[in-house]
């Protein structure tokens, strides 16, 4: 088999995702060198303010939050 370098679960709170993130982990038990991300996406509103100065060098306000 050919060695992972990458696994990606997607979680939303439910049963089914809790199992998925639990064989990611086990993936990543079985391929330590692979990188493991766990995706959450939320499907709310809320409100996007900015926090921080904007005038400082480098500062990049978060877009499409």
């Amino acid at each position: 088999m050919k060695d992972l370098k990458y696994i990606v679960v997607a979680f939303d709170g439910n049963e089914d995702s809790k199992r998925a993130v639990e064989y990611g982990a086990t993936l990543k038990k079985a391929f330590p060198e692979a990188k493991l991300t766990v995706v959450h996406a939320l499907n709310e509103k809320f409100e996007q303010r900015i926090i921080g100065n904007a005038s400082a060098p480098g500062f990049v306000p978060a877009v499409g939050f």
